[in-house]
């Protein structure tokens, strides 16, 4: 048996990977491009571009346009089939920070026209090896997040076929993913993130899993959006519908459930609570229950925060949760007693400026930013230098 020490060594080398600056440059550089929109500081934006234009562009330190050796381990040359799910974050990345470095012209018409041809080589090996195709047939998550890449990479290249078809893609695998023909106890079960083939019960990370199949589905519902695509509301079984089921099932501030064993002292239930924002919005039904605390969640995740801006405005580099997610949500103090819901959807980061709220989202996030970075040079401080090409 390895020694605590030698696997603490092992893990730091693991930590040192390209997965891992893989998925810090998508949040670092999301975050730089959205620093730049709220404050107008230049420098944030020339940083963000400079992140892009070293990972995907420039022939010396770019990425190669596929993931075969994303996920190999330290003194283990073998690649794992979880290498294409370590690109789920790309969302955030092109639907946020590249479109906003674009059109304040800090990519040049070139290096537009470059990237959307980066990532249409990416597409072409995703739908075209084997490790795509694997991942393009996971039951659980990992091929929704597969789904969220295709539509996020299609929206960016202005492929609108492609983009429906991957969001018809991920509507049909609601009815596969989540029951909606069993006994109520079970109605709305994310049965491939707790079971596994053979119903073998998958305690190991199932919270985990749980979260982040909601989160893909919730991504995948704003993309769609602009396509007329409806993810909340497809598939409904007694007029609601497969998601709404999922969320009241998943979601420990719905109803009475037990916790995932394994997951006791390692998740954080904090992550829980963008989807129950999201699933109150959009789930008439989950809004006539009273709020439900289960006794095995951590005691500040207990009772959410009525207003989405005392909520943690990032989550980990790897929990598929786009940093400042709750700038533009709606909320009102004088009903600070319910969450206020809305028939209209949250208005996009992109729209901030036409938010009723804009001027009070945005100086806080002045504030906030402030306050990480009171001598303001993080602009050229917050990204470590991601020279190593893959």
């Amino acid at each position: 048996h390895a020694s605590e020490e030698s696997m603490n060594a092992l893990n730091l080398k693991n930590k040192k990977t390209d997965k891992d600056r893989l998925t810090w440059m998508i949040h670092n550089t999301t975050v730089l491009a959205l620093a730049h929109y709220m404050t107008g500081r230049t420098d944030y934006a020339e940083t963000a571009a400079r992140n892009v234009r070293t990972w995907f562009l420039k022939w010396k330190t770019r990425m190669n346009p596929h993931l075969v050796n994303c996920d190999i381990y330290y003194n283990n040359t073998s690649p794992r089939l979880r290498g294409i799910y370590e690109m789920k974050d790309i969302y955030m990345l092109l639907d946020d920070a590249i479109r906003i470095l674009e059109r304040g012209n800090f990519l040049n018409d070139e290096e537009q026209s470059e990237l959307r041809d980066w990532f249409r080589d990416y597409v072409f090996w995703l739908e075209s090896s084997e490790e795509g195709k694997r991942e393009y047939t996971a039951p659980d998550h990992r091929g929704v997040f597969f789904d969220v890449q295709m539509v996020s990479i299609a929206s960016y290249v202005n492929d609108t076929a492609k983009m429906l078809w991957y969001l018809d893609r991920s509507m049909a695998r609601l009815r596969g993913q989540i029951l909606t023909e069993q006994d109520l106890t079970h109605m709305g079960m994310l049965v491939n993130e707790i079971e596994e083939s053979g119903g073998k019960r998958r305690c190991e990370h199932c919270e985990e899993n749980q979260v982040l199949a909601l989160q893909a589905w919730a991504i995948l519902s704003r993309l769609g959006r602009s396509a007329g695509r409806n993810i909340w509301n497809a598939y409904p079984v007694d007029d609601i519908s497969n998601l709404c089921h999922a969320s009241y099932h998943a979601i420990p501030y719905f109803r009475q459930r037990a916790q995932c064993d394994a997951d006791i002292t390692t998740f954080n239930h904090q992550r829980w609570w963008p989807l129950w924002l999201e699933a109150r919005q959009h789930c008439e039904h989950v809004r006539q229950f009273k709020h439900i605390i289960n006794s095995w969640m951590s005691p500040v995740s207990q009772n959410p925060p009525r207003n989405p801006y005392d909520m943690p405005f990032t989550f980990g580099h790897q929990e598929a949760i786009a940093p400042f997610w709750n700038l533009g949500l709606h909320f009102d103090p004088q009903q600070a007693a319910t969450l206020p819901v809305g028939d209209k959807p949250a208005p996009a980061i992109s729209q901030l400026g036409k938010a009723s709220n804009a001027i009070s989202t945005q100086e806080l996030a002045r504030q906030r930013l402030q306050a990480a970075d009171p001598q303001g040079d993080c602009g050229e401080e917050m990204l470590e230098d991601f020279t190593t090409p893959l």
